[in-house]
């Protein structure tokens, strides 16, 4: 009998040096790229969902955090919990609507932002880590009705996301950019950045992948 899996070299190195721990300090958060494929008037565009908190309010890309040691595992869950909790997508309801998800690319890694004094500040009052965050990201697919049914679920910490928008990069950028004043500008203008980092990833990926439909 072979060794188990978690004692295996494979299994060591893909922990120690493909998926080290995050940075003390540091948490680490998953992006959702979700592109409507939709032919009708959205095709082609982003899911921004709009996050409330304590009087504060931010556009952006559905994120989820990562709470566990073990990435791999976390990745699964944290992806189910947005989609599932907080956008909406679960109970004998939505398979009414019959959504359709098609992961494109999971990417570790692709981003990471430290803190400035008042960011940092309004984390630890939340009780997370006050350094920075590092991001991953998962890009996919979306076939099924616009009409995102949001959970409008709050979070223990008082979080919660009510409103979603389809947008194209330019008008992603706007909403982001008006979030400044009710967050902090700082956080808007590393949002802007990452957005754009994401979006020439996706327009990078689709230049690479085969044109033939799907077997699946």
């Amino acid at each position: 009998m072979g060794p188990g899996k978690y004692t295996s070299f494979g299994h060591f190195f893909l922990k120690k040096h493909l998926h080290p721990p995050t940075p003390p300090g540091f948490r680490t958060s998953l992006i959702l790229l979700i592109v409507n494929q939709n032919p009708a008037a959205h095709q082609g565009q982003y899911l921004f969902v709009r996050e409330s908190a304590k009087g504060k309010q931010a556009w952006g890309l559905p994120k989820e955090g990562l709470e566990s040691k073990d990435l791999a595992d976390d990745l699964v869950t944290a992806l189910s919990r947005n989609i599932g909790e907080e956008l909406g997508f679960r109970g004998p309801k939505v398979h009414q609507l019959n959504p359709s998800f098609r992961q494109l690319a999971l990417i570790f890694n692709v981003s990471a932002q430290k803190y400035d004094v008042q960011r940092s500040a309004w984390e630890g009052s939340r009780g997370r880590p006050t350094k920075g965050k590092i991001y991953h990201l998962a890009i996919m697919d979306y076939r099924g009705p616009d009409e995102i049914p949001l959970s409008n679920i709050t979070s223990p910490d008082g979080e919660k996301i009510d409103k979603f928008q389809w947008v194209t990069a330019a008008e992603g950028q706007t909403l982001i950019t008006n979030s400044a004043d009710s967050f902090y500008k700082s956080s808007s203008d590393f949002n802007i950045t990452l957005f754009k980092q994401v979006v020439a990833v996706f327009s990078h990926l689709t230049a690479l992948l085969p044109s033939q439909p799907s077997l699946f």
